[in-house]
């Protein structure tokens, strides 16, 4: 990886694929940090990593979970290699032309298919894990949940013009009990081996190629943790879409062994969406996207009742475990 001169991520490509002797026919951003290119050497997804340990870290881990025979993951071209330009990492991802269908969390059937995508990962993985150069991120749920929920805290004066304060009180209080309570339960104690878990389990970072095949992308907050984080956050994610259903959490095969797990259990208590959703609002000043805060509304007011159901028929189902 090389150093490169130039301004922003537009022109640091430009100079970069000129010195590589490679004609650029058009340039078009996806999102920040992220750039489509055409080129007379194929066509490109440029992404901007947070840092080249980052980059190596990806660069290493998809080439040999490919390497075990797994596919659902995408690869770093082989044609043009990753550079430095201004302290950003920069590298070359295959171009995927995408499918019609976007992957959503909204039926059964995908959810199926996305559990079973993150196994067949988790499973590649677990090969691979001692072989990685790399050193490899820990994870820390609790961490990463006790920044969300503080986060959340701050940003309640300001909240407060929408959400009802009683609404706020009920969220924040469901989350200083799970952090409370999952103090009380040692993540290195969960009867799991390690894997390089995916981190960050969103409807958009699963991707539909046109032939309809189901592809992890975005393997930014990979680390290694036992694979029940990445299924813990995936369940997480489904209670919107499945009416706060803890029956149908436990109904689906990879997740019917933490039925009796109280970590697992706890974990579920969390709200981290209504938090993620709302800081996101805070955070990028999005109070004029009605749209946006409609929907939020719905899942943070409407379908509060759903969610202190859910969290006292969790809270019951934990204390027949003890």
């Amino acid at each position: 990886m090389r150093e490169q001169g130039g301004g922003g991520l537009y022109d640091c490509l430009l100079v970069y694929l000129n010195q590589q002797d490679c004609n650029v026919y058009e340039m078009e951003a996806i999102k920040p940090r992220l750039m489509k290119i055409s080129t007379d050497k194929g066509i490109f997804i440029a992404k901007q990593f947070a840092n080249q340990t980052r980059l190596l870290m990806q660069l290493e881990f998809l080439k040999k979970l490919r390497n075990t025979g797994f596919k659902g993951a995408y690869l770093f071209s082989d044609k043009i290699k990753p550079f430095e330009c201004k302290g950003k990492s920069i590298g070359f991802l295959e171009y995927l032309p995408k499918h019609s269908k976007t992957y959503t969390f909204e039926n059964y059937s995908e959810r199926l298919e996305g559990l079973a995508l993150i196994k067949q990962m988790h499973e590649a993985s677990a090969k691979i894990i001692d072989d990685l150069i790399m050193n490899k991120y820990t994870f820390s749920q609790v961490s990463k949940w006790r920044e969300r929920l503080d986060e959340f805290i701050l940003n309640s004066s300001r909240l407060k013009r929408i959400i009802p304060d009683s609404v706020l009180v009920e969220y924040v209080r469901m989350g200083e009990w799970t952090l409370n309570m999952l103090g009380n339960y040692e993540l290195e104690d969960v009867d799991e081996k390690p894997v390089i878990i995916h981190g960050d389990l969103a409807h958009h970072n699963f991707f539909r190629k046109d032939n309809g095949e189901l592809l992890l992308i975005d393997f930014d907050l990979m680390a290694e943790a036992p694979p029940m984080i990445d299924y813990l956050q995936y369940a997480n994610r489904l209670l919107i879409f499945n009416n706060c259903s803890l029956k149908e959490i436990l109904s689906f095969p990879q997740l019917k062994k933490y039925r009796d797990n109280p970590f697992f259990l706890v974990g579920l208590c969390f709200p981290t969406d209504i938090y993620r959703e709302w800081n996101r609002v805070c955070r990028d000043q999005l109070w004029n996207s009605t749209r946006r805060l409609d929907a939020l509304w719905d899942i943070t007011v409407e379908d509060l009742p759903k969610r202190l159901h859910f969290f006292r028929e969790l809270k019951r189902r934990i204390g027949l475990l003890s």
